[in-house]
């Protein structure tokens, strides 16, 4: 628990009305919640992604939300959110981007909300010999952190599977 290593007289409370979301944001964005959180606790350099919800999978056309948070100790010519598939395994490697999201010259620490629509094509995909991966990733320019998160895009909310074949193995 963190509280339990602050120093004498900081104030850490966990209540139920204190939402992940702030929890989040107070970690990474502490002058929001001064009272809570000793600087000397928080590492300089930070980028996290949090999705609404916690939600990772979506149907294709629904709204994926959600907001990016950042902290560096320099300064930065842009943030940049990118939504993006790619293939894995035997063969060719393929990707593609989906959607991006850039803001120019941001403060060192800060927070940007995001909204993309979940594309209708390539769908989340599980196979023996490849398979289609969703990912949101944020960078910060010049390059200082990073960070990724896994979605599934699909009409199910589950990766794709290939069907069985006739005999019972997978096409």
């Amino acid at each position: 628990e963190l509280g339990s290593t602050l120093p004498a007289g900081a104030n850490h409370e966990s209540t139920p009305a204190t939402s992940s979301l702030q929890s989040i944001f107070a970690f990474f964005l502490p002058s929001c919640f001064p009272d809570k959180i000793h600087p000397r606790f928080i590492p300089m350099n930070i980028a996290h992604i949090e999705l609404a919800n916690g939600r990772t999978a979506y149907q294709p056309g629904e709204t994926i939300r959600g907001f990016a948070a950042w902290r560096v100790d320099r300064e930065l010519r842009r943030i940049v959110l990118h939504l993006s598939w790619r293939t894995e395994g035997v063969g060719t490697r393929n990707s593609g981007l989906a959607g991006q999201i850039v803001v120019d010259n941001p403060p060192s620490t800060g927070k940007h909300d995001f909204e993309f629509t979940a594309p209708r094509m390539p769908h989340s995909f599980a196979g023996r010999l490849v398979s289609i991966l969703w990912t949101l990733d944020l960078f910060t320019e010049p390059e200082t952190e990073s960070h990724a998160v896994e979605l599934v895009i699909s009409p199910t909310g589950a990766p794709l599977a290939p069907a069985p074949d006739t005999d019972g193995s997978e096409k």
